[in-house]
């Protein structure tokens, strides 16, 4: 499972926490694909929402604290 959070800038290179939404989604990684030009694509399944706490470290990538969120129903 992962944790995927948009950002609120795609240009920045190295996001900190005030550089992502509150709310992502938690997701199961079904395939990767290593692409000609060398750069691997993910392909996803989001499964439920959750809410970024905090960040608990940044290197070699993002790790945080999660919570559920609620569902927000139609």
């Amino acid at each position: 499972m992962i944790g995927v959070f948009c950002q609120r800038d795609p240009e920045t290179e190295q996001p900190i926490r005030a550089d992502l939404y509150d709310i992502g989604v938690y997701a199961k990684v079904l395939k990767l694909l290593t692409l000609p030009n060398g750069n691997v694509t993910a392909i996803i399944q989001g499964l439920g929402r959750i809410k970024l706490l905090e960040l608990l470290k940044y290197k070699p990538f993002l790790v945080g604290h999660v919570e559920m969120a609620p569902e927000i129903e139609p």
